[in-house]
């Protein structure tokens, strides 16, 4: 069985506010999610004056090229950015972006 790295497929929450140019949303300092949940729980931390003129999906990060080019600079900038994961049985979340936060969830998650 193939050991899964799960910072490797996350969600993101994407405005369609513009149809014609999506972005992918920052909040909190977080852009990548673990899962939809907790993808949704972030964006209903938002106040609502700015929650409530959006339309904001999770989007799968495989997914992004329904709605981007994903070679493109913005993608290749944002998926850089914060990624938040849930080790399963344990409290709290992962905060981090980069090599030594994908090293501390493979560890966390017995892949490493």
């Amino acid at each position: 069985m193939k050991n899964i790295n799960p910072a490797d497929n996350m969600y993101c929450m994407v405005s369609f506010q513009d149809p014609n140019n999506p972005k992918i949303l920052e909040i909190q300092g977080c852009v990548w999610f673990a899962n939809e949940d907790i993808a949704y729980h972030y964006w209903m931390m938002l106040k609502p004056e700015l929650r409530d003129n959006d339309h904001a999906w999770p989007v799968l990060e495989e997914n992004l090229d329904w709605h981007f080019n994903v070679g493109s600079d913005y993608i290749k900038t944002m998926k850089t950015k914060t990624r938040v994961t849930k080790v399963p049985g344990k409290d709290g979340v992962f905060v981090g972006q980069g090599y030594k936060w994908e090293e501390a969830v493979k560890e966390a998650y017995g892949t490493a």
